[in-house]
């Protein structure tokens, strides 16, 4: 009986704790994502080609279906490729977008339709798989989504002038001619102040 109850308590302990680091790494890896966006982009295309050769591997070697499985990969990682072409800078509207969620899905759908009806593979080479082949890219993705938003508007990535109206999307053309009527009478609105020698 206390042999149970101790168990149960290392199970939650040990589940809590897992969580934790789990946690603590996923905001590690924004944090990364967000100060190296660069790094971030070449990672991600590292893991799209080793997921495409991956599966080119357990085509050749494994027998896994073409048409099906292998398919499914090449059409999700080449979506993946279209997508970080403008890395950091994701439209949610955009062709690849749209275009990688379809085949994120058709390939997740293929794999699971596979793996249920074979079930000679062990769990952990299904797990293997998934994690690999087919959920490394995405989870990386959606990892560094947020890489942009909180940028700096003096990256590199962005040249940010504060007081162009195109920078500001805005409902409001109000606003919009505002911003336009301050860049073009900032000189005369704001004049350049010279310091005082002392």
């Amino acid at each position: 009986m206390f042999l149970s109850v101790l168990y149960a308590f290392y199970t939650v302990y040990l589940t809590g704790a897992l969580l934790i680091a789990v946690g603590c790494t996923l905001l590690y890896l924004a944090e990364f994502s967000e100060e190296y966006p660069e790094t971030t982009k070449r990672f991600i295309e590292i893991l799209i080609l080793v997921s495409v050769i991956n599966n080119v591997g357990l085509w050749v070697l494994e027998g896994f279906p073409l048409l099906n499985l292998v398919v499914s990969s090449f059409s999700a990682n080449i979506a993946y490729f279209l997508l970080i072409r403008n890395f950091p800078f994701i439209r949610f509207r955009s062709f690849s977008f749209l275009l990688s969620i379809g085949t994120t899905l058709w390939h997740q759908y293929s794999a699971w339709k596979y793996f249920s009806i074979n079930r000679h593979y062990t769990n952990s080479e299904v797990f293997a798989y998934f994690v690999v082949c087919s959920l490394a890219v995405p989870f990386a993705l959606v990892i560094s989504l947020q890489t942009f938003d909180n940028r700096l508007p003096t990256s590199k990535f962005h040249t940010f002038d504060a007081l162009n109206a195109e920078d500001y999307p805005s409902k409001n053309k109000s606003s919009f001619f505002l911003m336009r009527f301050i860049k073009k009478r900032r000189d005369e609105i704001l004049p350049l102040r010279g310091f005082k020698a002392n």
